[in-house]
């Protein structure tokens, strides 16, 4: 489950400084916000179990 969580976690910074370098994209920002959701939601999941 750690290795998801890094991998998760190094798309998500990928995408949020793609979004931060091209500032006129807002599917970018669409796209950063929902893979920080889903890394959030997968690290309270790994927490619980």
């Amino acid at each position: 489950m750690t290795t998801v969580l890094l991998i998760a976690l190094a798309v998500t910074l990928c995408l949020t400084l793609l979004a931060w370098h091209i500032r006129h994209k807002p599917l970018l920002w669409i796209a950063a916000a929902f893979a920080w959701g889903m890394l959030l939601r997968t690290a309270l999941e790994s927490l619980r179990a």
